[in-house]
């Protein structure tokens, strides 16, 4: 094996830039320097300064380094950094689109999992470990009997704040091989990733769904491929509206400071190899490769 990470990919070739294709929902250079600038403002704000969750000497680092970057056009090495997201989306979509054209795109599919452990209060982010949050979630697969299945699957730590319940969502993310389905699905028993209704104190669940996984054929490789990594976290009220039903609201919206800011200083202590499990692929020199069992 390489002993490459997935934040070391090459550039795809030509075919499979999904920067070319103007479908794929991408994101331009232009307006990653924009969102840079937003984010420079947003560090930089005395309410944010002033907050308990926000170290200011870290903020005022952060701000700079992605000053930089906006003025420059040259992205530094964070995952908070909109220009440097941009470049690793283009290469592991770009990856992805050219293994599923030599497998199939029918031979996979795409799955997002919200574990009920994955819920951190503002206070409590700072102690959320990517790592062993991946750990326990390979381990849950291993027990559903993923380490047999002759497949593969790669996915991505993403997360969402809810202001109603002043709760920040992890979930992932992935696409997998059809074969490795059977062990997603099996979650659905567990009770960290069974979907519940209704809390134990009675009230609606924020969170019914747990388990999701696509059934009907990809489309829109470029687009469907791109959302598997994403450059921001929204802000995703869930409420019970007046007819007594659990309501998301659909439009993505900005985490509201100091909020947005410790998401930024929370993912600039990782890299994007931190927040990516993959069983069954290994990175090298040309792209993504299956490996003969899930490791």
């Amino acid at each position: 094996m390489s002993g490459r990470c997935i934040d070391e990919l090459a550039r795809p070739p030509e075919e499979h830039r999904i920067d070319k294709d103007p479908d794929s929902g991408l994101e331009t250079k232009g307006e990653c320097k924009k969102q840079l600038a937003i984010r420079v403002t947003g560090l930089r704000r005395p309410l944010t300064m002033d907050s308990e969750l926000i170290d200011p000497d870290e903020a005022e680092r952060l701000a700079e380094q992605l000053k930089h970057s906006e003025q420059t056009g040259r992205c530094s090495i964070s995952l908070v950094d909109n220009l440097y997201m941009r470049m690793l989306r283009i290469r592991i979509a770009g990856w992805l689109l050219l293994l599923l054209s030599r497998m199939g795109a029918l031979s996979a599919t795409v799955f997002t999992i919200v574990p009920k452990s994955w819920e951190f209060t503002p206070e409590e982010l700072e102690g959320a470990d990517p790592l062993r949050l991946l750990a326990a979630f390979r381990s849950a697969l291993y027990a559903k009997g993923a380490a047999a299945i002759d497949g593969w699957l790669i996915a991505f730590i993403h997360g969402e704040f809810d202001p109603v319940a002043r709760m920040y969502r992890l979930h992932l993310h992935g696409l997998c091989s059809l074969t490795m389905v059977k062990a997603i699905d099996a979650l659905r028993k567990d009770p960290n990733y069974k979907a519940e209704r209704l809390l134990p104190n009675g009230e609606w669940n924020p969170v019914y769904r747990r388990v999701w996984v696509a059934r009907k054929p990809l489309t829109n490789l470029a687009r469907t491929l791109s959302y598997l990594v994403q450059s921001f976290w929204p802000s995703r009220p869930i409420y019970v509206s007046a007819d007594g039903k659990r309501r998301r609201v659909r439009d993505k919206q900005r985490i509201p400071e100091p909020y947005h800011s410790q998401v930024l200083l929370w993912l600039d202590r990782y890299r994007l190899r931190d927040l990516t499990l993959m069983i069954g692929l290994r990175v090298t020199t040309s792209g993504l490769k299956r490996t003969q069992r899930g490791s």
